[in-house]
């Protein structure tokens, strides 16, 4: 009998259209604005767990969002606020100006109180993703699993 009125309410459309659902619902995703120019907005995150190299074993990974333009800088793990600091403006500052937002993980030297002042002093907005939701910056994750594979 369950199977006959499972089967009945299957192809009832009124059934359908009534019934409550039973999953949870989730909450609805919000895309990272586009920017209208390049190098205006920025995404950084860090390649680690590479083999030495020329005393290196990270990468510092570094995406223009507008272009899809990627600088790659050899760093160490370890990296400091203020080794990240040298890293922009040698590799960014200089080359493309200073980007209007800098969107990273909650690695600490990103969102130390530092850097937090840095760019509230150079009117930069920072967005760090949820920790453990790397879906936030899905592209920089792509790009950071396209370099492991090179490597």
């Amino acid at each position: 009998m369950k199977k006959d009125v499972e089967t009945y309410i299957a192809g009832c459309e009124m059934c359908q259209r009534t019934k409550s659902s039973n999953q949870a619902k989730s909450a609805l995703l919000h895309p990272n604005a586009v920017p209208t120019e390049p190098w205006t907005h920025i995404s950084v995150d860090m390649v680690t767990r590479l083999p030495d190299s020329n005393g290196y074993d990270a990468l510092l990974v570094v995406i223009d969002r507008f272009s899809k333009a990627i600088i790659l800088v050899p760093c160490n793990k370890d990296l400091s606020a203020k080794g990240w600091v040298r890293i922009l403006r040698d590799h960014v500052y200089a080359r493309h100006g200073m980007p209007q937002v800098v969107i990273s993980d909650r690695g600490p030297q990103f969102i130390s109180k530092f850097m937090t002042e840095l760019y509230r002093m150079l009117d930069i907005k920072q967005n760090a993703s949820t920790a453990f939701h790397p879906q936030t910056d899905g592209q920089t994750e792509h790009i950071n699993q396209e370099v492991k594979k090179y490597l």
